[in-house]
């Protein structure tokens, strides 16, 4: 992004007018999920088909995790996560919006069953979002994710829960002094 916006000017004719478009397509998608960016909220549906939404969330902030139960990192990862979120939610003032991209509903259910996943889950299909997600956030594999403030500011993304870990630690170390 900061290559394009400082050097690149479509009037260079450097690439043809597909090329062009694709490049800007390609930078405006990773303009908004740079860190600092504001993101709209969202709405996807859990289980008994019900909206939930970030907007409902009234925590300091909230992880945006994008999994999938096919997803072998994703089997691992998420009951990490989820023990993380469990032992620490209310310390770090944390919430969870999981959306899974599974199209498929029975297997999605039963694996947050057995994992016993007790954070807000959502998935693509009990019905459309209110915004292309994967799209939005440039989903290329899963586990996706995000750190948000209350006011839907990223703060990390792609983080590993041991980046997670430490964030929390500093943050509320600092805040502590």
């Amino acid at each position: 992004v900061f290559l394009y916006d400082k050097y690149y000017s479509p009037e260079l004719n450097l690439f043809d007018e597909e090329h062009d478009r694709l490049i800007r397509k390609h930078v405006e998608r990773a303009r908004r999920v740079l860190i600092g960016a504001k993101m709209p909220p969202m709405t996807a549906y859990d289980a008994q088909a019900k909206p939930e939404s970030t907007n409902n969330i009234h925590r300091a902030y909230t992880v945006i995790w994008f999994w999938d139960p096919d997803c072998d990192d994703c089997m691992i990862e998420t009951p990490q996560l989820h023990q993380f979120y469990l032992e620490n939610a209310d310390k770090y003032d944390l919430e969870v919006f999981a959306v899974s991209i599974t199209e498929d509903i029975d297997r999605w259910k039963k694996t947050c069953k057995e994992m016993g996943l007790s954070w807000i889950n959502t998935c693509y299909a009990m019905g459309e979002p209110n915004y292309d997600f994967i799209n939005y956030f440039n989903i290329l594999t899963t586990p996706g994710s995000f750190l948000i403030d209350k006011d839907h500011k990223i703060i990390m993304r792609s983080f590993s829960l041991d980046e997670l870990q430490d964030f929390f630690q500093k943050t509320y170390k600092n805040s502590e002094e």
